[in-house]
């Protein structure tokens, strides 16, 4: 683990970057989450579940959804406010990440720093931007109708009821029901959820282990999280000890995770599949929202093939049998 080639600033630069990928990465997680608790509150709030099915909201006023109206409102400009700075955080990530590669970059081209700090540098940064990918929801989806109406037809009920003998028509007359059992439209004011659904990774694995989907669990756990994580710890091992070029079989190993680069992009790809088409409801809104987490997730995956053609470059022979050194 050779540092001799490699200049003290390109390591003070470094630890800038790690700790600023690492705060604004922690800042993003954590409004991230307040956003999904207060959303998830607001739409079991909201749900239709307590509105379609409760009768006393078909007969009587429905004052108690109206106070509930305005205090989902108030919650609607916060959950706005703390995406907002979910997202900026997000942007500050990737912009300290970027600016740091690129600082790194300089020195080694200008030879203040050799291939395999490079390479060590990357991969440290991929995998604070693989940890918040893994914690950090990717997508949220919602199903909801604003001013959801409902048409009540109880004209003829009435009708029956009048008509059935002449008590029940006295009854009817004396009570003054006409304006309970006619044809009207109700009209629940405000926004009724239906359906909402954000998870990240983690969630998504715990979550269908739960279900017992062991085997569904297993393979997104696998190719998510373990896969990338051997990656780099291999990776990282063959760049800080000379000794690990002697072993070919880790050697192999490594060029067989290799292959699997995309593998991590086709588990999400079909992840955000599954929750963009789950539950479609036709006749009322459906609408879905990237989350932070497909960004952190995106820009590993980017560093980490970037991290790949370094450690095979660090791991080719050359013509007389000799490792490249790096």
């Amino acid at each position: 683990m050779n540092i001799n080639k490699t200049s003290w600033p390109f390591f003070l630069v470094l630890l800038l970057t790690l700790v600023g990928v690492a705060y604004f990465g922690h800042q993003s997680y954590s409004a991230q989450y307040e956003y999904y608790h207060l959303k998830t509150e607001t739409t079991q709030i909201l749900t239709w579940e307590d509105r379609l099915l409760n009768v006393n909201t078909y007969v009587f006023e429905d004052s108690k959804y109206g106070v509930m109206r305005y205090v989902t409102e108030d919650a609607m400009a916060s959950l706005k406010s703390l995406q907002k700075e979910a997202n900026q955080n997000a942007i500050y990530v990737l912009i300290s990440g970027l600016a740091g590669l690129i600082l790194l970059s300089i020195f080694y081209v200008t030879k203040r720093a050799n291939a395999r700090w490079m390479g060590i540098s990357i991969l440290s940064v991929s995998i604070i931007l693989l940890v918040y990918g893994i914690l950090c929801p990717m997508m949220e989806m919602e199903v909801y109708k604003d001013d959801f109406a409902v048409e009540i037809k109880l004209q003829e009920l009435g009708d029956r009821i009048k008509g059935s003998n002449v008590l029940a028509k006295g009854a009817y007359d004396l009570l003054d029901l006409d304006d309970v059992f006619n044809d009207r439209t109700h009209v629940f004011e405000g926004r009724m959820y239906f359906f909402y659904q954000s998870k990240s990774i983690y969630d998504l694995i715990k979550l269908l282990w739960q279900q017992n989907n062991y085997f569904v669990a297993i393979a997104i756990g696998l190719f998510s999280v373990v896969v990338p994580l051997v990656k780099i710890a291999l990776s990282l091992c063959f760049l800080l000890f000379k000794r690990f070029k002697n072993y070919p079989k880790l050697k192999a190993v490594v060029g067989f995770i290799g292959k699997w680069s995309m593998a991590d992009v086709m588990v999400v790809a079909t992840y955000l599949g599954y929750i963009s088409f789950y539950n479609l409801n036709f006749g009322i809104t459906t609408n879905s929202n990237v989350l932070v987490g497909i960004y952190f997730f995106s820009a590993y995956v980017i560093l980490s093939i970037i991290s790949y053609f370094l450690v095979a470059k660090h791991l080719k022979p050359k013509q007389n049998g000799e490792i490249h050194k790096l």
